[in-house]
């Protein structure tokens, strides 16, 4: 029922309604303390006035001819719905509220990001991406939200990616202290590993196009066709990422940098002699792959058909020779 003032203290908080058929004992009381009242008026009471007068008639032993059961099961549930409203007042005391920072929702339903609807494209975000939602998009989701497949690589989230915010309720970020605390164990290894990573990482989404150029000579795209063609004969050690690999390789090549120094630049662990041995035999490793499966395919008359050889004769051989 809606809110109204209450007869006995004017609090404008009651939330029972009471007539002299149910509870004639109420009405004993409130004569007792000098209220007037009609027999056919009801009554208001808010939770502080009700408690104090069930007290009062189990201390002076006011008794209803009404009386049923049903009035101590009505005072057992308010009692238990007042604790349970108290318990979700001190949960909510509890949590703490990070500035700044947006709560994301934890439906299961749509992207957290783009907030399309669930489809087989869309995996439970991983807590790398999530991580940094928070850092790069000041924006907080808890485990097992959903995201699609294209806003991540690597399971790290692409820095260039937009939130859609339509049709999107922000509330403030509320954890629990143990939450919180978890996130901020997350959040320092998260820094641990940045520590550790190379400083050249080619698996860095946020690398650009420039980026690629300046040190391998490709473009990003021509980078990632060339990686995609060899990535099946090539592996991943605990040195270094394959693609790491293969960037060290034209890295060798468009700079001449020392095996030394490439190691250096990708944060390869060890002294200085095993960054060198690390880079070398990836360097060896790649230019194997790459003649045994990429020049074949792409070099040399192996890889022209009799019809595109003729193509590219050029007017002079075939003034000589003829089309042949």
């Amino acid at each position: 029922m809606p809110k109204k003032q209450c007869t006995r203290c004017k609090n404008w908080k009651a939330c029972r309604k009471l007539t002299a058929k149910t509870h004639d004992w109420c009405y004993s009381l409130f004569y007792l303390e000098g209220f007037s009242l009609n027999a056919d008026q009801s009554i208001c009471l808010c939770n502080r006035c009700w408690f104090y007068l069930c007290n009062e008639k189990t201390r002076t032993g006011v008794q209803s001819e009404n009386e049923n059961t049903n009035d101590s099961n009505a005072m057992d549930t308010s009692v238990h719905e007042d604790q349970d409203q108290d318990q979700d007042q001190d949960q909510d005391q509890d949590q703490l509220t990070i500035e700044n920072i947006l709560f994301s929702g934890s439906s299961h339903k749509k992207c957290v990001v783009c907030r399309d609807e669930v489809n087989t494209t869309m995996i439970t975000m991983p807590k790398p991406a999530r991580l940094d939602l928070l850092v790069l998009k000041r924006m907080y989701a808890p485990h097992g939200v959903r995201c699609c497949r294209k806003h991540l690589w690597n399971n790290r989230l692409l820095p260039d990616v937009k939130i859609n915010m339509d049709n999107r309720q922000t509330p403030m970020a509320k954890l629990e202290p143990t939450v919180l605390l978890n996130l901020f164990n997350d959040l320092l290894g998260l820094l641990q590993e940045a520590s550790t990573a190379p400083r050249l990482d080619f698996m860095d989404p946020s690398m650009s196009n420039e980026d690629y150029l300046t040190w391998t000579g490709w473009t990003k795209e021509q980078f990632e066709h060339m990686f995609m063609l060899i990535l099946s004969h090539i592996r991943s050690s605990s040195n270094r990422e394959a693609r790491n690999a293969l960037a060290m390789f034209w890295i060798k090549l468009k700079t001449n940098l020392s095996f030394r120094q490439i190691g250096s630049l990708f944060n390869i662990s060890g002294d200085y002699e095993n960054r060198r041995k690390v880079v070398s035999r990836s360097f060896d490793s790649i230019r194997q792959v790459l003649v045994d499966k990429l020049l074949p395919k792409h070099l040399g008359i192996g890889h022209l058909s009799r019809s595109e050889a003729i193509d590219h004769n050029t007017s002079f051989s075939n003034e000589f020779f003829g089309k042949k």
